[in-house]
């Protein structure tokens, strides 16, 4: 990413996706990342059973690392953070940061599991795999130089899907996000609203206010119906 960065004429515009696999299962990381955290201690080992040493070592070019999952997992996410920073600091070095907008979300709330990474969704109830909010409602904030100064440091409450990105960044760049192509073959519209309105505080509240959740979870504005 960065090397497009650094390679690309800022007076295109640009879209980049980063899809990062590193803050997730199986729970890998270099060496010199998981040092970095060898000063955590009461660790344990249990994320292994999903993260088989013998399909997947910590770091393959080291054998012999102890498995520590609040360690590897902390260091896991150190790298990404340092991957983040480097994209960012590109940006801003090819003077492209003040009329860019960087959109970061999770795409659901972390497994407390101990065998998968025993995440922490407290206050919220449950995690990923599960319909309740700590599954569900997960974390997300934009940044960038396109952001109004006043809005920065700032926060909205109201719904937002993660499918919603696609008609606000459609939006924001004077594209139509209508599909065409599965109009005309009779399918349903894409369910995906328009949301810098509603993040640049030009009206409210959220335009959406139903989530379906699952086929017997529904989310219709502050209330939630879970059947079964």
């Amino acid at each position: 990413l960065v090397g497009i960065i650094e390679k690309h004429d800022p007076s295109i515009p640009l879209f980049l996706f980063y899809a990062p696999h590193v803050a997730h299962c199986p729970l890998q990381v270099p060496k010199e990342y998981y040092d970095r955290l060898s000063w955590m201690t009461d660790d344990e080992g249990e994320c292994r059973i999903q993260t088989v040493e013998s399909v997947h070592p910590i770091d393959p070019r080291h054998d012999g690392l102890k498995y520590k999952c609040r360690q590897q997992y902390h260091a896991m996410v150190m790298l990404m953070d340092e991957v983040v920073g480097n994209i960012t600091s590109a940006l801003k070095a090819k003077g492209m940061w003040e009329n860019t907008l960087v959109v970061f979300s999770s795409d659901n709330g972390g497994p407390v599991e101990l065998p998968e990474s025993a995440a922490n969704n407290w206050p919220l109830r449950g995690g990923k795999y599960s319909p309740f909010e700590g599954g569900i409602r997960a974390a997300a904030f934009v940044s960038g130089g396109f952001i109004p100064a006043k809005l920065r440091g700032t926060s909205n409450d109201g719904i937002i899907h993660i499918a919603d990105w696609y008609a606000t960044l459609a939006g924001l760049a004077g594209v139509d996000p209508t599909d065409q192509r599965a109009a005309a073959a009779g399918l349903p519209p894409i369910d995906s609203l328009d949301m810098w309105p509603f993040l640049s505080q030009a009206t409210p509240s959220s335009p959406r206010s139903i989530i379906p959740v699952t086929e017997t979870c529904l989310i219709h504005g502050n209330f939630k119906l879970i059947t079964g």
